[in-house]
């Protein structure tokens, strides 16, 4: 009986959505409702809850799991401030049925991973609970679920356990301070017109946080923690119909609230004319400009409002393709520009344009900012810029709706929280494409340019000014900026004017080259080809994504070839041109020669090797080979682009060694490379080391010789398909029968213990790194007990410093072997802390260490170890990031590519004594380098 009323609940709660779909699945008619993604079901549970229930493989066994929390900081009463967050933390410290931190525990020994796989977030109106866990055992759904369902409604707020936490929650406080959030909290006044998003910032006040009484914050968890207030999302690798049983059986008894407190949706009140803030720092190093132009909520209930959505992203691309532009010019006004038209907070809609400027001419650049939103106004856009603009939404949403079987479940689930949070369309992205299809194509100029008058007001909006407070910086006053904001009003501004590109990307193919080798690896699937001029070719191809293919490449060399004098040019000689452009297109007009492709192809040059990356889509792979090419052969040399690019490196350091963080790992980096000549840090006068008339020898000589280069391609394609064109761009590059090697720069390692405190900042906080080199015996076994070992000492680290003492908000340690030049290894462990608390923290950090090597692992932490390296191997092993890396990684390490597949089974043979014995092997207590970061005073 109770199963009839169980499947009856269900039908109800979906049958009304199932009909609303096919009722509208292709009704474009501008009134009508936006259809329901026809894979999706959802439902509302007699309690008041939401649910929302999607399968989806990828990845393949796999489920994400979501708890909506329609409650944030904005809810809290005065004596609340920082306790919705201090509610998030204790989710994951006891609740009905798992006690202290056995959510932590459980999911660990499940191959999932704290902070990856498990996790929260809290702003200002919503709380939001996050797990992946894996599908092929079903008590692992079950018990998903429940934590779900413990978290909703059933934590047990443990008095000791609130206490050791409020530590925990200072520290995340103590990492957010600095001048970031002193400059938010001068500006959120006036950015949000003194409404309650002023005053509950999400992390709250520090004395509420440690002196709250318990009643209080568990005030706020029963007065908001309710069923009515919640939404579950499970989108995964799972049965639907069997899923959505289970949701309602485990949801369904959460009881309703009596006398629930209303929920009041907090608003921003619009005001008259401009506010002008500004926020000044000596600790801040950037110069960020920012115009905000505030509206009315944006709907997404009918297609009309769907449409205007298409036309807002339109607006946003040709706006940030204009700033774009300018930053390519020789004298950039900002040396990054974007805008966009998107939610905000309070009920309101918001259009922004952000500039990050240098610091010579701040109301110049306000001014170019401002200026371009009024050209926009008063002349409106081109047509060439709204045809380039359609084919690239049209390509994005194409790219979209090709991988609409190989969505990652992560994207899905975000929609879920977006619509049920902000009320945003989930079409799914079959409607998606068919309505870009049918609206993209008939949007007109006129409409855009319409728009411009709608979004960009003289009432209801801001201009902001961050800046450092530095000697020799003008920063200009309200007034000033007020008078620029009148003067740009007034001016006589020039309508944008166009270049078309119109132009053949490579007139003439190279003349090709051809297949003479060609070797299977039946375990990696991996095909290697060898070309005529001495190039490598590796491929793989998959069905991990329908619209994605991927590649890298490498020759031996780099910088060590170069001599010190030439070593900044040469390194900064890839950014340089790509900065420039290729052959006889600058980077502005090969940009809008690529309009409507998915084209990215990245130059670079490293200490060892000169290599590329980038992607591409079945489609365009052919005009991806033939940039590629044209890096090699063609790259452009361009005074405007060095210029430009010069101008962009200066503006992004000059004021870097403002930030105590900067200065910090700057000096890490110095220290332990025992202060080689190529590890300065980075400043304005090592950047004007740069010279420019070497810019394109140096480019050209680690460039010249294609055929000393290995390529890989991993993705959708037939290694029959990409012969004839890899046979004529890689095959037809020049090559020189050089086969070059790389030479040793001897980066040395101090010897003994090494302890340096680096003075700077006012912030009450600490930040630790402690680092140990030294010699690796290069082998797979090594590797992957080292991996384990680190694995553990994780969680060893992490139950100590952060659950039992309270100390840090998190603490990581890492170990990076590497082959080249020699075998070595790397350790860095790292934790921000109070300044009081360096010394003992980084002793309970070398005592997990020592017991580690004297006790060896548990047999808990172990199996967590392992059972999460096989877990994240499993994904890995249906991911074309990893292929393309893990196959240049292999390939420059000179292993064998067959040992990728081999991981598994070597995982399984690690013991507890492998750990132990690693432990004891990396870990020198007689020599590293420990680095603490302290306040100036």
């Amino acid at each position: 009986m109770k199963k009839i009323c169980l499947l009856s609940l269900v039908f109800a709660l979906t049958l009304s959505g199932i009909c609303f779909e096919q009722a509208n699945a292709q009704d474009f008619s501008l009134n009508a409702k936006l259809p329901m993604d026809p894979n999706m079901r959802t439902g509302v549970l007699p309690n008041g809850m939401h649910y929302y229930i999607r399968k989806n493989a990828k990845p393949e066994h796999r489920a994400e799991m979501r708890l909506v929390e329609h409650a944030g900081s904005v809810l809290e009463n005065d004596s609340q401030q920082g306790l919705a967050h201090l509610t998030e933390h204790m989710c994951f410290n006891g609740t009905k049925n798992f006690s202290k931190s056995a959510i932590v525990d459980y999911l660990e020994s499940i191959g999932m991973r704290f902070g990856a796989d498990l996790n929260a977030y809290t702003t200002y109106d919503e709380t939001v609970y996050m797990l992946q866990l894996p599908t092929d055992t079903p008590k692992f759904v079950k018990n998903g679920l429940q934590i779900l369902e413990d978290w909703a409604h059933n934590v047990t707020f443990d008095p000791i356990e609130i206490d050791k936490e409020r530590g925990v929650v200072i520290e995340e406080w103590r990492l957010g301070r600095g001048a970031f959030e002193r400059m938010s909290r001068k500006l959120d006044p006036l950015i949000y017109n003194n409404s309650k998003y002023a005053e509950r910032n999400p992390i709250g006040k520090k004395d509420v946080v440690l002196y709250c009484k318990h009643d209080t914050l568990t005030k706020f968890y029963h007065d908001w923690y309710r069923p009515d207030l919640q939404a579950i999302v499970v989108v995964g690798d799972f049965d639907m119909d069997l899923m959505e049983k289970m949701v309602v059986a485990q949801f369904s008894p959460i009881p309703e609230p009596k006398n629930p407190r209303p929920r009041i949706q907090n608003t921003i009140a619009p005001h008259k004319g401009t506010v002008i803030a500004e926020a000044i720092d000596k600790e801040d190093p950037y110069i960020i400009i920012q115009a905000q132009y505030r509206h009315p909520k944006m709907e997404y209930a009918t297609v009309k409002d769907y449409r205007d959505h298409i036309k807002q992203n339109l607006f946003s691309i040709m706006v940030s393709a204009r700033l774009q532009e300018q930053m390519h010019s020789a004298k950039p006004p900002f040396t990054y520009a974007a805008a966009n038209i998107g939610p905000a907070l309070g009920e309101t809609s918001e259009y922004s344009t952000f500039a990050i400027a240098p610091d010579n001419d701040i109301a110049g650049s306000i001014k170019a900012v401002l200026a371009e939103n009024e050209n926009v106004r008063r002349n409106g856009f081109t047509a060439p810029e709204l045809d380039r603009a359609k084919k690239n939404l049209l390509e994005q949403i194409e790219s979209s709706y090709k991988e609409k079987d190989k969505t990652d479940s992560k994207s899905l689930t975000a929609e879920c929280v977006r619509h049920y949070l902000d009320g945003e369309d989930i079409m799914g992205i079959s409607n998606d494409y068919a309505f870009h299809e049918k609206f993209v194509p008939e949007i007109t100029l006129d409409e855009l340019n319409a728009m411009a008058h709608e979004w960009i007001t003289d009432d209801n909006n801001a201009v902001l000014l961050e800046a450092p407070d530095k000697d020799g910086i003008r920063i200009p006053t309200e007034g000033e900026i007020k008078d620029i904001i009148e003067s740009v009003k007034k001016e006589n501004i020039a309508a944008y004017k166009d270049e078309s590109a119109g132009q053949v990307l490579l007139a003439n193919k190279p003349t090709s080259g051809k297949v003479v080798k060609e070797t299977m690896n039946k375990e990696t699937g991996t095909t290697e080809w060898t070309l005529s001029n001495g190039a490598k070719v590796v491929l793989k191809p998959t069905d991990f994504k329908d619209n994605e293919i991927l590649f890298g490449a490498y020759a031996p060399g780099g910088t060590s070839l170069v001599k010190d004098k030439d070593f900044v040019t040469s390194e900064n000689a890839p950014s340089i041109v790509d900065y420039s452009g290729i052959a006889t297109f600058d980077a502005n007009t090969l940009a809008k020669m690529l309009t409507g492709k998915k084209v990215e192809v990245s130059p670079y040059i490293s200490d060892y090797y000169e290599r590329f990356n980038g992607s591409t889509t079945p489609k365009d792979m052919e005009t991806m080979l033939q940039i590629l090419y044209l890096y090699f052969t063609n790259p452009r040399e361009d005074k405007d682009g060095f210029a430009s690019y010069m101008a962009r490196e200066n503006s992004f350091i000059q004021n870097m060694a403002l930030s105590p963080e900067a200065v910090l790992r700057d000096s890490v980096q110095a220290v332990t490379n025992n202060h080689h000549f190529r590890k300065r840090p980075v400043t304005a006068d090592l950047i004007n080391e740069i010279n420019e008339n070497n810019v394109m020898s140096l480019y050209k000589e680690r460039f010249a010789n294609g055929g000393n280069f290995t390529f890989f391609f991993v993705g959708n394609f037939k290694p029959e398909d990409l012969k004839p064109m890899i046979e004529t761009y890689i095959g037809g590059l020049p090559a020189t029968g050089k086969k070059e090697k790389w030479e040793d720069l001897h980066y040395t390692f101090p010897k003994g213990v090494v302890k340096q405190y680096v003075k700077k900042g006012t912030e009450p906080k600490s930040y630790v790194t402690i680092t140990m080199k030294g010699k690796f015996d290069w082998n797979m076994k090594n590797r992957l007990d080292a991996e384990a070992m680190i694995k553990v000492l994780n969680i060893m680290m992490r139950e100590v410093m952060r659950e039992d003492k309270s100390g840090v908000y998190g603490v990581g340690v890492n170990l990076a072997p590497s082959r080249i030049p020699e075998a070595g290894y790397s350790i860095n462990i790292q934790f921000g802390c109070a300044p009081e608390n360096v010394d003992m923290l980084v002793q309970t950090a070398f005592d997990q260490v020592a017991k580690l090597e004297k006790e060896g692992p548990s047999k808990q932490n172990m199996e967590k170890a392992i059972e999460t390296m096989h877990r994240s191997r499993e994904v890995n092993l249906k991911d074309n990031n990893f292929w393309v890396n893990a196959l240049q990684s292999y390939s420059m390490n000179e292993d064998d590519l067959s040992d990728i597949m081999k991981y598994d089974e070597m995982a399984n043979k690690i013991t507890a004594d492998d750990v132990q014995k690693a432990a004891k092997r990396y870990f020198n207590m007689d020599n590293y380098v420990e680095m603490v970061l302290v306040p100036e005073k």
